[in-house]
């Protein structure tokens, strides 16, 4: 049986660990933390993704309607082609009277009249309203994270689900602050409770349905038989990876889901280093799937500076920074051969951000070459 370890717990990592396992591999998921996924605000960009099948596999996204707009907390209107369900319940479309939700007392939780705002200025009839719950001094100061976990508990939901009953019943959505519980259910509950239609804003960051996510994978990945353990690689060597911690975990393939510059994937240390492998960098162009690797290779000792444009709107190539792959996502190094023990996925690969769709595709793609651990003909993804 194929040993796996899955550096990186975020979206691809996940998809890389539960493809794996499925497959038969025993499966060791490495997490230092949340990273980039613990950043999304509900939304898949663009409307009609590609990817969007993927999202809809995975179980963890609902399809957006065509035509129907998502809303962010600051009013920003936009098109997705899948969001988490919370925010997939408060799509707005054309023609719906829509009350956007704050909380009197405490315009610093959500601010309603943004988000009212950007939706009058698309021409929805959209009124901001402001819940009345009597607030407490504590309770003005919390932040959307302290909301979240009190909205896990019952009485907390039942108080707002009682003020949700006292608006007008003749608006046809209404649109609640993103932070109605951490754990998902809470949403749901509500709904069911009101016998409204009820969604939840585009979060900006730091993300309540992020971590929502972040949690929902973990869940999952754990409930798939996949061990997930705390730590950090401070060396990779085929067969062993070493850990911060002073221990080691023994391993067959070893499947890189560590992220861009947040999930330290790539680093700055006196140059631009992938630091586990040391794997040359390329700046990938706008292509699909592992193709979007082609690019120019970066020297490491390149100025920063010369990366990242000097004015508005110029070029940002440090943004396309990443690893090249080949077709079975194992990643070239410096003598351009590729790494046979290791795999490469989600926004390590050189290219532009392309979102959550694109992690489920790589990461359960690499995850089954993983598993097989030869390059034989690969089976359909497993999300």
């Amino acid at each position: 049986m194929t040993r796996v370890l899955v550096i990186g717990a975020g979206m691809a990592g996940s998809a890389a660990a539960l493809a794996a396992r499925a497959n038969g591999a025993t499966v060791t998921v490495l997490t230092k933390g949340p990273g980039a996924t613990a950043f999304c605000g509900g939304a898949v960009w663009g409307e009609g993704s590609p990817a969007s099948a993927a999202l809809s596999a995975s179980g963890l996204f609902q399809p957006v309607a065509r035509g129907a707009w998502l809303c962010s907390v600051r009013g920003e209107l936009q098109r997705a082609g899948a969001a988490l369900p919370a925010q997939a319940y408060g799509a707005v479309r054309p023609g719906h009277r829509v009350a956007v939700v704050g909380f009197r007392g405490a315009p610093q939780l959500s601010d309603a009249s943004w988000a009212a705002a950007g939706l009058q200025a698309a021409g929805v009839e959209a009124t901001a309203v402001e819940l009345a719950l009597d607030l407490t001094t504590c309770e003005v100061r919390r932040s959307p994270f302290a909301w979240a976990r009190d909205l896990d508990n019952p009485p907390a939901l039942a108080r707002l689900a009682s003020a949700i009953n006292r608006l007008d019943q003749s608006f046809d959505l209404i649109l609640l602050p993103p932070f109605i519980g951490f754990e998902g259910p809470a949403l749901e509950q509500l709904r069911s409770a009101s016998g409204r239609a009820l969604g939840e804003l585009l979060a900006t960051v730091p993300s309540v349905p992020g971590l929502r996510l972040s949690r929902a994978l973990e869940a999952r990945v754990r409930g798939a038989g996949c061990d997930v353990q705390v730590g950090e690689v401070i060396a990779l060597h085929a067969g062993e990876a070493r850990l911060s911690t002073g221990g080691a975990i023994a391993f067959d393939q070893a499947v890189l889901a560590s992220g861009r510059f947040l999930g330290g994937g790539l680093r700055r240390a006196g140059a631009l280093v992938e630091p586990l492998l040391g794997l040359p960098l390329f700046v990938g162009d706008c292509g699909e799937g592992a193709a979007a690797n082609a690019g120019a290779r970066v020297d490491p000792n390149v100025m920063v500076q010369s990366l990242v444009g000097q004015r508005a709107g110029d070029d940002a190539p440090i943004f396309r920074l990443g690893v090249r792959v080949d077709a079975s996502f194992r990643p070239f190094d410096a003598d351009g051969q590729p790494v046979a023990w290791a795999r490469a996925v989600g926004s390590i690969l050189a290219g532009p951000d392309r979102g959550l769709g694109f992690a489920i595709e790589t990461g359960a793609a690499g995850g089954q070459w993983a598993a097989r651990g030869d390059d034989s003909s690969l089976q359909s993804a497993v999300a």
